[in-house]
């Protein structure tokens, strides 16, 4: 399909991948381990989301781990050093969360959004809670009974029961996240 020998529009920031989302627009979001693009519906436009437009440099901490896009069409992402990132693909804006904004730790690995606007992320440090309106957000760690991070293997949300899913190498819990 693509890759970082091809020529522009069509490069991708790295050929390493690490992530993939498809929008509702039909957009195909691949994280690398230099940064995020988007693949627009025709299959040929590719947008970087990693160039630091004043040095014209691919920014080395922009190792996307997950994508996801939630109900207002909001792009979603976690990084390694960045934090959570955020893209409005109707003004092609992005915002980044850290420890600036209130957040616990800038790195985040996996993460779901559920059906009441909040994002789930798991870090080392717990497992993050993120209303993507309000942006409010609270760390679940053990002395709220959940699972040590350093045991959590895997977070899902389920659209059909409309359940937060810790997988651990013991269990897999149930969250109902409404709660």
């Amino acid at each position: 399909f693509f890759n970082s020998g091809s020529r522009p529009p069509s490069q991708l920031t790295s050929s390493s991948t690490t992530a993939i989302c498809e929008d509702d627009n039909g957009c195909i979001w691949v994280g690398t381990q230099k940064g995020l693009n988007k693949i627009e519906a025709d299959g040929i436009t590719v947008k970087q989301y990693s160039q630091n437009k004043k040095w014209n440099v691919l920014l080395s901490d922009w190792w996307v781990n997950d994508i996801k896009e939630d109900k207002h069409g909001i792009i979603w992402f976690t990084t390694n050093e960045q934090g959570i990132g955020r893209i409005d693909p109707g003004n092609d804006s992005v915002r980044y969360f850290s420890i600036a904004q209130g957040l616990p730790t800038c790195k985040f690995e996996e993460l779901c959004i559920d059906d009441e606007d909040n994002l789930w992320a798991r870090s080392t440090m717990g497992i993050l809670n993120m209303n993507v309106v309000t942006l409010q957000n609270k760390l679940y760690t053990e002395e709220e009974g959940f699972p040590s991070p350093d045991d959590v293997q895997a977070i899902h949300y389920s659209k059909y029961n409309k359940k937060l899913y810790i997988l651990t190498p013991y269990s897999i819990l149930e969250v109902d996240s409404k709660n």
